[in-house]
């Protein structure tokens, strides 16, 4: 049995056998959300190995520090590239909590840091919804606009009728705000 700290440094150095490992024991795990979600076994396969590509560059990067396990990693990695490939696709497939999750991440919760169980996750969706409600009601609505009905700042702007160069200032100040309260 390899320990996963064996498998980090075969990653790191391009060796084969700790790719096999991952597609071994990370796979299925990884592309389960992608295949909950109509994704095919093609797409499965194109997004773990590009799931894999960003796991091995990181490793390789020596500021970066893995903090969850390899197969949590590739699953948040593959379940993001899917979500944004959807919402790029103007197929928007997510739930209210994978919403909120986006919205974590983007106020900087990183993805390799949120919960592996189910519990987890809940807890932390709990934490960021509270964090939400003490936003302002108009950050609420760019929040909104934002990460949970897909609009860009142009679309924001005319939804809005405000400049785009405001939108752009207040989105991230409400970022600010809501990275503020969840202490990050």
């Amino acid at each position: 049995m390899q320990k996963e700290s064996d498998i980090i440094v075969g990653l790191k150095n391009g060796e084969r056998f700790a790719f096999d490992w991952v597609y071994r024991h990370c796979f299925a795990k990884a592309t389960s959300y992608l295949r909950q979600h109509r994704g095919s076994a093609q797409d499965a396969e194109d997004f773990f190995q590009e799931a894999l590509f960003v796991l091995v560059k990181k490793l390789r990067d020596p500021e970066f520090e893995l903090t969850a396990s390899c197969s949590t990693f590739l699953y948040t990695v593959v379940r993001n590239l899917w979500l944004y490939h959807q919402r790029k696709a103007g197929r928007v497939i997510s739930t209210q909590e994978d919403q909120f999750l986006y919205l974590a991440e983007s106020a900087g919760m990183a993805y390799w840091q949120l919960g592996e169980e189910k519990a987890e996750q809940a807890e932390q969706i709990e934490q960021v919804k509270s964090a939400f409600s003490g936003l302002s009601s108009e950050c609420h609505q760019f929040l909104l606009l934002n990460y949970f009905e897909y609009k860009d700042d142009a679309e924001i702007a005319d939804t809005m009728n405000y400049s785009l160069e405001f939108v752009k200032v207040k989105r991230f100040r409400c970022l600010k705000k809501l990275k503020e309260i969840l202490g990050l």
